[in-house]
């Protein structure tokens, strides 16, 4: 039996290069969603996206709540120390316990 494959640091700008320099002209994005069937996704991206949908949705929850009278409410504070958190991951779909 040979050796076992040991793992290795590549360059994915280069690979990236490479791919497109070749006979089929496919950049890597291309190359891993074929492979994988499915296209690659910005984590980053989808997280930031996310963050940015769960402060809009606390800032209308504040402004509902000051609009309410409520804002100042002991219940409030308490619920917010800290924050409740949803069943789900995207507030459109929120459920609260």
């Amino acid at each position: 039996m040979g050796d076992r494959a040991r793992p290795a640091r590549i360059q994915l700008g280069a690979l990236d290069a490479a791919l497109r320099a070749s006979a089929a002209p496919r950049g890597l994005v291309s190359v891993v969603a074929e492979l994988t069937g499915r296209p690659l996704q910005d984590r980053t991206s989808a997280k930031e996206v996310q963050q940015t949908e769960w402060t809009a949705l606390w800032q209308q929850m504040d402004a509902d709540l000051a609009r309410a009278g409520l804002a100042h409410a002991g219940w409030i504070a308490r619920s917010r120390s800290p924050r409740p958190r949803p069943r789900c991951s995207t507030p459109a779909r929120r459920t609260w316990w």
